[in-house]
C-alpha cells in the first residue's frame, strides 16, 4: 500500500513541477479515449438512428453491420433490408465507399471504388407524392425562392473523380399511378421491373467546373476507361412482357478529353432483344439481333462524326397487327395503358397484315 501511495506522491509531484507538460499529456488521453469511443460506438449509433428512422416512416428494418474506417477512408453497408405491409421495399447486400482524403484539399472528390451488391429497390410515383423504398416524399405547396443573387468575386466549385465502380445483382420495380397517394382506387400508368446482373466501371473519370463573375461557366471532363453491362432486362407486368434484354455490353477504351474530343474504340452489344410479343408469330420480339460492334468511334467538335467498321449478326425487325388491327408495338406507348388493361392483349396472339425482314 506503501507502494502505490509513494508512486502516486511522485506522479503528483511530477504534474506540479511540470503543470503545462502534465496538462497536454492529460489533454491528450482524454481526447485519445474520446476517439476510441466514438469509433467503436458510431455503427451502433447509426444503425440505430437508421432503424429508428424508418420505424417512423412504418418501415420496419434491419442491418447486420456497418463497417468504417476513417484513416483509409472507407464506409460500407452489409446485409441491410426493409419491409412496409409484409413487402420488401429495398435490399443491400454490400454498399460501400472508398476515397481519399487528400484531395479533399484541392476541393475535389476523389472516390477510388463504390460497390453495391444484391440491391432491390421499390419506387411509385403519384400525382401528389413519391414512394422511394417505403418513405413517402409529398409534394412541396412551394414557395418559390428569390433567385440567389450572382457573387461578383471568382468561385471555385468542387470537383470529382472516380476510379471504379462495381454493382452486381441489382434490381428494382418502379410504378406510376395518374392519381394521389391516398386515393381508394388506384389508376396505374406504368408497372416495370428490372434487373442488372453487372454495371462495372474501370479507369479514370474527373469532372471540374470553374465558375467566375468576368466569363461564361465551363467545364472540363477527363474520362480513360471501359465500361461493362451483363444480363440487363426491363419487364412489363402489366404486358406480361419484357421491354428489352440485353446479354452483355461493353464500351471499350473510352476517352474523353473536353466536350470536343470523345473516342471509343469499340461498342459491342450481345443478345439483344426488344419489344416483346409485337412482332410476327415467327418471333418473339419485335427487333432482335444476336452482335452488334460498332469500333473506331470518333466525335469532334461536337459535329464530326467518324466511325471505322459497324458488325451486325443475325438481325431481324418484325411488326405485326393483333385481331382488333391495332399496331401490336403500340401497347407499349404510356396513352396505350387504360386502352391495353381493357383489352387485354396476348403477347403473340395470331395476327393480320404482317410484315417481318430479315
Amino acid at each position: 500500500m506503501s507502494k502505490i501511495s509513494e508512486k502516486s506522491q511522485r506522479v503528483r509531484a511530477l504534474y506540479r513541477n511540470h503543470l503545462w507538460q502534465g496538462r497536454l499529456i492529460l489533454a491528450a488521453l482524454i481526447i485519445l479515449v474520446v476517439l476510441v469511443v466514438v469509433r467503436i460506438s458510431l455503427p451502433y449509433t447509426i444503425v440505430y438512428s437508421a432503424v429508428y428512422w424508418l420505424g417512423q416512416q412504418g418501415i420496419t428494418s434491419q442491418i447486420e453491420d456497418i463497417k468504417i474506417n476513417v484513416t483509409e477512408g472507407t464506409f460500407a453497408i452489409i446485409n441491410a433490408s426493409g419491409s412496409k405491409d409484409g413487402e420488401t421495399v429495398f435490399k443491400i447486400g454490400t454498399a460501400s465507399i472508398d476515397w481519399q482524403w487528400r484531395p479533399l484539399a484541392e476541393k475535389t472528390i476523389h472516390v477510388k471504388q463504390v460497390r453495391l451488391d444484391e440491391f432491390d429497390l421499390q419506387v411509385a410515383q403519384y400525382s401528389d407524392a413519391v414512394v422511394i423504398a417505403g418513405v413517402t416524399i409529398r409534394q412541396d405547396s412551394g414557395i418559390e425562392e428569390p433567385p440567389a443573387e450572382r457573387q461578383e468575386e471568382d468561385t471555385v466549385v468542387w470537383g470529382a473523380a472516380l476510379e471504379q465502380i462495381d454493382f452486381g445483382d441489382l434490381a428494382f420495380c418502379f410504378q406510376q399511378y395518374d392519381n394521389a397517394l391516398d386515393d381508394s382506387d388506384q389508376n396505374k400508368l406504368i408497372d416495370y421491373c428490372g434487373n442488372i446482373d453487372l454495371f462495372s466501371w474501370q479507369g479514370e473519370f474527373d469532372f471540374g467546373s470553374t465558375v467566375t463573375a468576368e466569363q461564361e461557366p465551363a467545364t472540363k471532363l477527363f474520362t480513360d476507361g471501359s465500361l461493362e453491362i451483363k444480363q440487363v432486362a426491363m419487364y412489363n407486368n402489366m404486358l406480361d412482357g419484357a421491354l428489352i434484354n440485353i446479354g452483355d455490353a461493353q464500351f471499350s477504351e473510352i476517352k474523353i478529353n473536353g466536350i470536343n474530343h470523345i473516342h471509343l474504340d469499340a461498342i459491342s452489344i450481345k443478345q439483344f432483344a426488344l419489344l416483346q410479343g409485337s412482332g410476327h408469330s415467327s418471333h418473339k420480339h419485335a427487333v432482335e439481333f444476336n452482335a452488334l460492334v460498332i469500333s473506331g468511334i470518333t466525335l469532334n467538335d461536337t459535329n464530326t462524326l467518324e466511325i471505322n467498321a459497324v458488325s451486325l449478326d443475325k438481325p431481324v425487325a418484325s411488326i405485326a397487327k393483333d385481331k382488333a388491327g391495332a399496331w401490336k408495338y403500340e401497347q407499349w406507348l404510356l396513352h396505350q395503358a387504360n386502352a391495353s388493361s381493357s383489352s387485354e392483349p396476348e403477347p403473340g396472339t395470331s395476327e393480320t397484315n404482317q410484315n417481318a425482314f430479315r
